[in-house]
């Protein structure tokens, strides 16, 4: 992983566990990106403590936002690569997703139960992520 070329530079030595069925938004689209293997960048989205982002590169292309959280265009991929399933629990109003080979993760969204899902099965239900992303 790269470092920020600005003012905010993250310290990517310093990590902390997180439990994976706890990982959102920028923490979780970053631990994606370890699993997929991706040149990224971690980058503030703007001035003052605005939100993080994920910027990935790739050989040859323009570097890009990566969000598979949000993005069923980068999500989607995954989900069908890896044959998760998802299904959504109307009592809790929660969604689900499982593999054959792991308990199901829940999120609010389709896509988070089922990047959490991915996550657990390349790294495991505690994920060492970069503190600034916590």
């Amino acid at each position: 992983m790269k470092q920020a070329e600005d003012n905010k530079t993250l310290d990517m030595w310093e990590n902390n566990k997180m439990k994976t069925s706890e990982l959102t938004g920028v923490a979780l689209d970053w631990a994606v990106a370890e699993c997929e293997k991706m040149d990224i960048e971690i980058r503030p989205a703007g001035a003052c403590g605005r939100p993080l982002y994920v910027l990935a590169a790739e050989a040859g292309r323009p570097p890009w936002t990566w969000t598979p959280t949000t993005s069923w265009h980068q999500g989607g991929p995954i989900i069908e690569r890896e044959g998760l399933c998802l299904s959504y629990d109307a009592f809790v109003k929660r969604w689900n997703c499982s593999t054959p080979v792991l308990d199901s993760y829940q999120a609010e969204t389709p896509l988070i139960a089922a990047m959490r899902c991915y996550v657990a099965s390349k790294l495991g239900d505690e994920v060492e992520v970069p503190v600034d992303l916590k």
